[in-house]
């Protein structure tokens, strides 16, 4: 009995070793990490949900980047556009557009822009004073230049016994309405970033179709008179460096805002 019951362990072991033998294991399914290149590279590369390859859009830094701003300070050399005396102190229009359009040229820079000036200091580009031929000048450059947005800064002046005050934006839209967008943004971001200055007037938007220095067609063109030398109130401000400087922001708020909210593309 004893006999039996020893042959029967000893056949099953030998059965067991057997099977045991003959058992291949599954291979363990790599982690993500343990993934090799190819199985990497089949997973990053599956299309997206819609079908697409997928790409980002490009950054507003580079929107702006591409934006080309000329900037044209009014007057110069010879010309001095308007001029006035207050306290024994004489003051040309000229220096004070030049001063304004150098502010706002670093701010433009500082955001992203890219700005160009039409004169960096007094000279003009004829070094004449046929005011028509170097607005025509002017105009040619900035179409050479490939200009995105044009913006001639100004100082008004009035001769007659009412009061005559404020910044003014002159549009035209004969060609272009975007000429018009520019203007009613600019309009806007003036009077907005100008209210810190009680005495700066809120500021006005008038078409006119008539002005030489608007007469461009490949581009948006603006002329800001920025308040009115013969008014005593606005010439202490035009005078003023942190006020110009003030104004120079407010102007790239407006431009800002243009093309943040894609009124021109």
């Amino acid at each position: 009995m004893i006999k039996k019951f020893f042959a029967l362990l000893l056949t099953s072991f030998f059965a067991f070793s057997l099977l045991a033998c003959a058992y291949i294991p599954p291979s363990p399914i790599p982690s993500e990490s343990e993934a090799g290149p190819e199985t990497q590279e089949k997973e990053t590369s599956a299309p997206s949900e819609t079908g697409a390859d997928t790409q980002a859009p490009d950054t507003a830094d580079e929107i702006k980047k591409g934006v080309h701003i000329m900037i044209d300070a009014g007057h110069g050399e010879i010309d001095p556009g308007a001029v006035v005396k207050y306290d024994g102190v004489t003051y040309k229009e000229k220096d004070i557009n030049l001063s304004v359009a150098l502010f706002l040229r670093d701010e433009l820079a500082l955001r992203g822009y890219t700005p160009s000036l039409i004169r960096e200091n007094d000279e003009s580009l004829l070094h004449g004073r046929d005011n028509i031929e170097e607005i025509k000048a002017r105009r040619t450059l900035a179409v050479e230049k490939e200009t995105d947005l044009y913006i001639s800064l100004h100082c008004n002046s009035f001769d007659g016994a009412a009061r005559a005050y404020g910044p003014i934006v002159f549009y035209r839209e004969k060609v272009d309405y975007k000429a018009k967008v520019f203007a009613q943004t600019l309009k806007d971001s003036v009077t907005e970033g100008m209210k810190g200055y009680p005495d700066t007037r809120e500021c006005r938007m008038t078409r006119d179709d008539d002005y030489a220095v608007l007469k461009t067609e490949s581009m948006p063109t603006l002329l800001l008179e920025m308040g009115f030398l013969t008014d005593e109130s606005d010439a202490r401000q035009l005078f003023d460096a942190e006020w110009q400087r003030t104004l120079a922001r407010a102007i790239a708020d407006g431009i800002d805002t243009l093309y943040d909210k894609k009124y021109i593309d």
